[in-house]
């Protein structure tokens, strides 16, 4: 038997119709017969709840949230009532506006902020039980929150669809009972982001397990339009349009780029991944932790409060497993690769990158105590069990990976280019371990006002702290190296230093430019600099690059899954040779004497390379670089590329008048680092070697031999000569206090004047197996003491600083100490 739920009453009706009239849900015209097409009391319910929510949500209380007194009758109205909870969740993921009468653009944004704040409280409330040592259970016995597990649930499934939104649904208020004419808009898309990095703090095994529902389908229909967004349609004030909403056209994204940071989801997206593979909260959370709290910096906090969220093992290994098996890491560099120019597009591609470096960096790298703090043995465990990542992270090791960005690199737009200079150097920085932002444990200080924290930080090596590497464990790092040596020669040519060898900078207040700079031809920097070609971060990245290439085996990156006869098996910087192998074998340019081959061809980079230097003597950054680069050519005594960086180029030459002709200039510290490079490392050769022999038989060089050592000690000599106090007995002061400081100015033989005696010259070492020597990279080298006539012309050295063939088991070379020649 069917009852029919009660039609109502003339009179009910037409008061809840005026009600949604001045609330700007229906417009008078939708009024026949003066009332609602309520045809039973299931509907007038509906209707009555929409009325409600709505009115709750134009009221300007609720811009801050919701009072206790006021959450608490909210709560009341929506614990048990879906229709209400679905209307309030929608005014985010699907607002609508009536159709027809003229009325405020910004209403549903308004409502979408406000039922975003209520939603929000829930979130952060559930986040503080949590980290107080309570469990979901306690969340769900919670008389004081809309907000459940399953809710949190449904409702990020909702948010993560709102990303796809690509036409004007009008049918949608069909499936919520409604039974009025309305216009669905599109999301504010800040809104939808921001609940979702609410809802991941508070919910966040209800996030994870909602985006992998259905293994990779389900990340398919969760992650796919978060990657597949471009930002414009939800900040338009203007009423959107179907024309305007299909992904089709591109024009409402393209006017509104200035948005782009603010509407892109793939920050959200990082925080999830991350999240859901390490079980815990994203960076930028624990960030805005440590800075609400500072006491959490110190050691026993930071163990309390580690940021772990409740996520069972096989969530996470469920979420692991549909991203890798919808290959996450492919995709995220596919989007680096955006076509585009706009500054949606330039975001877009930014947002990628930052994406993936973030997830490999987090993932990669579990997060470890701080110095001097032990862990048990239960602990560590869980901190480096494996949930499947190397499987998430294998793509990073694959031709067709590398490839594509090293292609993007050469053959993309200047902003996709830059993202995929930025992402190669961060990738590979992270496989060997030179880069790691949020896994390393926080620096102690010894100057701590703590004087406990102080012991601490005297007490602790920071060096011995163990970092686990996940992506050196499963094998990527070699192979990454070798994938990108495959690829070098699309690096080079993505640097292009040939297009800027003159640079054509110069110093006003050493040359007269005239007037003619005003057209804006060039770019003044302070200082009285000007640059007339940019260097770019993109060029600075792949040289950067390149370095970490040249310089892997120096680092000492052999990954464990290497057998021990592959790593003894050469002497520690065989992939460093066949990196510059590689390099070497391309032709030389024009401007060398090489032939004119064309435009898509990779000349040797070398004498560019050395170019750089002198036309961009203020880029100390660059200067870092090339120095890491002669260092590794020096370590592998590669004579082919030694032959054209000193030889070719003259550089010994052009260093040497460099230094002379202007002893202020700005790249003179790397000129002299380098000089003494080259002077330590022919100290490791025999005189039958390249560079010894070039070195012996260069008259500029040995003229100027006396001033590069002076000058080199001078630098190493504490206080530049001048007597400096000496540390007391208390830490950090000095001795005897203020007689200390006039003590020393008192020895000062400058400032005491007469009687202060005769300035004595300290004996400082300069040459190999000095500190000096170690320094500068040079450490693991000894002076050449073989038969000169029986030693070989070719790539003496080996890392131990030896000649091939004498074995580590060889007697102890004696340091001969070399005469200063005056």
């Amino acid at each position: 038997m069917t009852v029919t739920a009660p039609r109502l009453d003339a009179k009910t009706a037409t008061e809840i119709s005026q009600t949604f009239v001045e609330q700007g849900i229906i417009t008078s015209s939708s009024k026949e017969g003066g009332g609602l097409q309520s045809n039973n009391y299931e509907e007038w319910k509906m209707d009555r709840d929409a009325a409600l929510v709505y009115r709750l949500l134009d009221s300007l209380s609720a811009d801050g949230g919701l009072s206790e007194k006021e959450k608490k009758e909210m709560v009341g109205f929506l614990k048990g009532n879906e229709n209400a909870y679905n209307v309030l969740s929608d005014c985010i993921v699907s607002p609508i506006r009536s159709d027809g009468e003229e009325v405020d653009a910004m209403v549903p944004i308004k409502r979408s902020y406000r039922a975003t704040k209520i939603l929000e409280q829930d979130a952060t409330t559930a986040a503080k039980v949590q980290q107080s040592g309570g469990t979901l259970q306690d969340i769900e016995d919670s008389d004081t929150l809309i907000l459940n597990a399953t809710r949190a649930g449904l409702l990020a499934k909702k948010l993560f669809r709102a990303y796809m939104y690509n036409q004007n649904k009008t049918d949608d208020n069909e499936d919520a009972g409604a039974s009025l004419e309305v216009q669905t808009l599109p999301p504010h898309i800040p809104h939808v982001n921001h609940l979702l990095m609410s809802l991941l703090e508070g919910y966040a095994s209800a996030v994870v397990a909602a985006a992998c529902a259905g293994g990779k389908e389900g990340i398919e229909s969760s992650f796919g339009p978060m990657l597949a967004y471009r930002s414009g349609t939800a900040t338009s004030t203007s009423t959107p349009t179907p024309s305007t909403t299909n992904e089709g056209s591109s024009a409402a994204h393209d006017d509104a780029g200035s948005t782009a940071s603010l509407e892109s989801p793939l920050p959200v997206l990082a925080a999830i991944v991350t999240t859901g593979c390490t079980g815990r909260l994203a960076p930028g959370a624990a960030a805005e932790q440590r800075a609400s709290n500072p006491m959490m910096m110190q050691q026993q906090q930071l163990l309390q409060n580690d940021n772990t969220v409740h996520i069972s093992k096989g969530h996470r290994r469920k979420f692991v497993r549909s991203l890798a098996d919808w290959e996450l890491l492919t995709r995220l560099a596919d989007c680096i690769d955006h076509p585009g120019t706009d500054e949606s597009a330039m975001y877009r591609s930014e947002a990628a990158c930052d994406a993936l470096l973030n997830i490999v960096d987090n993932i990669g790298f579990p997060p470890m105590p701080p110095p001097g703090v032990a862990l048990d043995a239960k602990k560590k465990k869980e901190m480096e069990e494996s949930f499947g990542e190397d499987q998430l992270l294998a793509p990073l090791a694959t031709d067709e990976f590398i490839h594509h960005l090293t292609n993007c690199v050469t053959g993309g737009s200047l902003n996709n280019s830059t993202s995929a200079s930025r992402a190669l150097l961060g990738l590979f920085d992270l496989a060997t371990g030179r880069s790691k932002n949020h896994s390393a444990p926080p620096a102690l200080d010894a100057a701590d006002t703590d004087e406990v924290a102080a012991k601490a930080a005297q007490a602790v090596d920071e060096s011995s702290v163990e970092v686990v590497n996940k992506i050196k464990k499963s094998g990527l790092t070699s192979l990454m190296q070798k994938r990108l040596v495959a690829n070098i020669d699309l690096l080079v040519r993505g640097m292009d230093v040939y297009g800027i060898a003159d640079g054509e900078a110069a110093d006003t207040r050493k040359e007269d430019r005239g007037d003619g700079d005003t057209d804006g031809s060039v770019i003044r920097h302070p200082g009285h600099y000007v640059i007339k070609r940019p260097f770019t971060s993109r060029r600075l990245h792949l040289i950067s690059l390149l370095a970490d290439i040249l310089d892997f085996d120096c680092d000492g990156n052999s990954d464990d899954k290497m057998s021990d006869d592959e790593n003894k098996g050469g002497d520690g910087f065989t992939s460093a040779r066949e990196a510059i192998d590689v390099i070497n074998d391309f032709p030389l340019p024009p401007s060398m004497g090489g032939d004119d081959i064309g435009e898509d061809v990779s000349y040797n980079p070398f004498p560019g390379l050395v170019d750089l230097l002198f036309a961009y003597p203020e880029n100390n950054l660059y200067q870092i670089q090339f120095y890491r680069l002669l260092h590794s050519l020096c370590m592998t005594n590669h004579e082919g590329a030694l032959k054209i960086v000193v030889q070719k180029t003259k550089f010994v030459g052009r260093a040497i008048k460099a230094i002379k002709n202007d002893p202020t200039a700005s790249n003179k510290g790397v000129l002299l680092r380098c000089l003494n490079a080259l002077r330590l490392l022919s100290q490791s050769l025999s005189s039958h070697s390249f560079l010894r022999h070039y070195l012996d038989s260069h008259d500029g060089w040995k003229a100027f031999q006396d001033t590069l050592r002076k000058i080199t000690m001078e630098q190493q000599r504490p206080g530049g000569g001048i007597p400096m106090p000496q540390a007391g007995p208390t830490p950090g002061m000095l001795n005897s206090g203020v007689s200390g400081l006039v003590e020393a100015i008192n020895s000062n033989p400058l400032i005491a004047g007469e009687g202060g005696g005769e300035k004595e010259e300290g004996e400082i070492d300069i040459d190999l197996g000095s500190e000096y020597a170690a320094d500068i990279g040079f450490g693991a080298l000894s002076p050449f003491t073989g038969d000169e006539e029986d030693a070989p012309a070719g790539n003496e050295i080996t890392s131990s600083g030896k000649e091939e063939g004498g074995g580590s088991s060889a007697k102890k070379k004696k340091k001969s100490k070399k005469k200063k020649k005056r």
